[in-house]
């Protein structure tokens, strides 16, 4: 199925896909699927110097690096995401 994409209604938005023989098991089951992300962070774009939020996968891990386009400028740039022995996260953002 992947991971889970929260639609920002609080709902899981990959609940929909989930198929099961018994119709009412089913809308239990979407009811219940909530999948909200807690943790999120900012960087400043390297290009054109917006603050932009982002939501943070914990499952991806401690280290974390993509690319990922600024959605002020669309230039892509490169995300570095760091989660320390304290649980602290520090993100930051170079050109690509």
């Amino acid at each position: 199925m992947g991971a889970c994409l929260d639609t920002g209604a609080g709902l899981c938005s990959q609940a929909s896909q989930h198929v099961y023989p018994d119709l009412k098991f089913q809308e239990q089951v979407l009811k219940r699927t909530e999948c909200r992300m807690s943790e999120e962070t900012n960087y400043l774009c390297p290009n054109c110097g917006e603050e932009i939020v982002i939501p943070i996968d914990l499952t991806q891990g401690d280290h974390q690096e993509y690319v990922e386009d600024c959605p002020i400028c669309c230039s892509p740039v490169i995300i570095h995401l760091e989660i320390d022995d304290q649980r602290r996260i520090h993100c930051h953002a170079s050109p690509e």
